[in-house]
Formats: C-alpha cells, structure tokens, sequence
C-alpha cells in the first residue's frame, strides 16, 4: 500500500549509452532500513531506473538528471507465473524466456534458463495486468506469445511452444548480371 517502507527493495540505474540497459554506464543499488535507496551521482541527461523488491512488481522508468528532491517509487503488490517450455510436446532445457507488459510492449524483458531439464521456469514480480510470455533458443524460433493476466498475489500456470525451425538455402548473385559472387 502507499505510504509502507520497503527495507528490502534493490535497484539499477543507466545512463548515456547504457539507456538500454547493457553498457558500462550503471550503478546498483538496495534500500536501507529507512527505505531510501541511493544509486550515487549521474551525469546530466536521461537516467533510465528499475526497482524490485520480494512480493512486489517491478517499477521501471525514466527521470531527468540532477533533480533537486528524492524520487518515491511506489512498488505494486505483484502475482507469478510459472510453467514449461517446450518442443513438439517434450521439455526444452536451455531457453530464453521474452516478457513485456502489454501497456509498454517496447521495452521487454529477459531471462535466460538454463540446464531445466524439465523445461520449468517462474518469472516473479510481475506487476498486475496483462504479460506476454515467448521463448526463443539456439535450436528453436520462438512462437506465438502467450499472454497472461497477472493478479496480486496469485500464482499463473502456463506453457511456451517453440517452432520447428525452418532450415534453408541459397545462393548470393550479383544484382547487375545475375552471376554468382565470387568467394
């Protein structure tokens, strides 16, 4: 609810070339006992921040660097999905799990899975309304997306299909004659 302290709320913050979250612009951070979470100084510009915390949907956003007061971040009570990945109906081990919200379909989400030979996977925290969940690995395309309507504090059950991938083949020509390109 608004207004309750979260102790246990951990955060990341990029900025310049790292908006998109990979690159060496980034700084982690966890909330103190106060509930007040420092991620130290950024340049000026564009900071791009997500926050987490047990039990609660993931808050995500975009802030303009230096501002004069402290951001509040209020985190939504979050639900669960769990389920299988699969191929032709048999588990699939190593996969990558692909999530997005469908308010904010742009920015996915990603989480490798790796060694399951069952083919589970649990993605927590994810903030009431609508998920869509795909899978993609090296061996299988992903398929269609399968959407879930998440709840606070329910746990969802559900199943990802990976396609046979389609194998082919060809050859390069040059467009102004027709020849094949040289090696």
């Amino acid at each position: 609810k608004p207004g309750k302290i979260i102790t246990n709320a951990r955060s990341k913050a990029w900025w310049g070339d790292s908006l998109k979250g990979a690159g060496p612009h980034h700084s982690e951070g966890a909330s103190r006992p106060d509930g007040y979470l420092y991620l130290g100084t950024f340049p000026p510009g564009p900071v791009r921040y997500e926050v987490s915390a047990p039990g609660y949907g993931i808050e995500d956003g975009l802030e303009e660097a230096p501002q004069d007061t402290a951001s509040a971040i209020i985190l939504p009570k979050a639900g669960s999905v769990s389920g299988r990945c699969v191929h032709d109906g048999a588990p699939v081990a190593d996969f990558e799990l692909i999530y997005w919200k469908e308010v904010n379909p742009r920015i996915p989400k990603r989480k490798e899975v790796i060694g399951h030979v069952d083919g589970s996977f649990e993605l927590s925290n994810l903030s009431e309304g609508d998920w869509s969940i795909s899978a993609a690995s090296a061996s299988y395309p992903s398929g269609k997306p399968v959407i879930v309507s998440v709840e606070a504090g329910t746990q969802h059950e559900i199943e990802v299909e990976l396609l046979t991938a389609i194998r082919g083949g060809g050859r390069i020509l040059d467009a102004s004659n027709g020849q094949a390109v040289p090696d």
